[in-house]
């Protein structure tokens, strides 16, 4: 990530604090809201991909998958929706496994992700689309997949970038989700905190290495904090990144100093894309 911020650490900066070099820029921004305990995956992601302040309009955390109420407001609202109402292209970057006769996920316990592509209805990404190399799995290279019998096939992180950066050359928002950070931080094993931030190092670096920094806006943020703290194997209250390589300097700088909690993320992404 060395080429994201200056070389500076995703995790540690100060709420607000900038740091940034000539393409790129790092801020830390809250997760937490001040609504009391720890930040947790289903409001985190809905506040990240809707722009709404999900604990403090559902009146706390709420981990995993969304309840009725989170999904509601990614119904009504999420930058992949944002994109294609106006005319834009947007796409869910991630493969499924299975879906149903309809084309989309079954079961109630759908993922925030899985919730805001359906309200988009830009249409799911299958294990098809993975073999012919227009996918990704979660783990970038889909290891956990062929690990669990499915014939899919084995991706290197140069490999997933190039699929990544030829996707995102046909839309104007690519959305991908990585979360194998939030389970290897959960294990508290050093060991497998490394391999996972390294995996996710070596896919972004290839993926900048793919795209014009004068065309395209690559962002990375997260739901919580978590794998930058290995005394806990809880979320944490922590600043999380909205970094962001590409695009025009003056924009970045203007989209990080106006964005303070991770609400306004795709509230900024979608002014970009204006």
């Amino acid at each position: 990530m060395r080429r994201i911020g200056g070389g500076a650490p995703l995790a540690g900066l100060k709420p607000g604090e900038l740091a940034r070099s000539a393409e790129s820029c790092i801020v830390a921004v809250d997760a937490t809201f001040g609504v009391p305990g720890l930040p947790q995956s289903a409001t985190g992601q809905t506040a990240l991909l809707s722009g709404e302040k999900a604990p403090l309009i559902v009146g706390r955390h709420v981990n995993a998958f969304p309840t009725g109420a989170l999904k509601a407001i990614l119904y009504e609202r999420n930058i992949l929706k944002h994109v294609k109402e106006r005319g834009g292209r947007a796409t869910f970057l991630n493969a499924y496994r299975r879906l149903d006769e309809k084309g989309v996920p079954a079961g109630k316990r759908l993922s925030c992700t899985t919730v805001a592509t359906m309200a988009a209805g830009v249409g799911f990404r299958t294990l098809d689309c993975l073999r012919d190399g227009t996918a990704l799995l979660h783990d970038i290279t889909g290891d956990a997949a062929r690990a669990q019998g499915f014939d899919v096939p084995a991706r290197t992180c140069d490999e997933a970038a190039r699929i990544a950066a030829h996707v995102i050359a046909e839309n104007d928002l690519t959305l991908f989700e990585y979360f194998i950070t939030d389970i290897a931080g959960h294990s508290g094993e050093p060991a497998k905190c490394s391999e996972a931030l390294a995996r996710l190092d070596r896919f972004v670096s290839r993926l900048l290495d793919y795209l014009d920094p004068g065309e395209t806006l690559v962002a990375l943020s997260s739901d919580h904090g978590n794998i930058e703290d290995l005394t806990t194997r809880s979320h944490t209250r922590n600043p999380v990144p909205f970094a962001m390589w590409g695009g025009r300097a003056d924009l970045r700088e203007e989209m990080a100093r106006r964005t303070p909690d991770i609400a306004g993320v795709p509230l900024a992404l979608e002014e970009s894309l204006c």
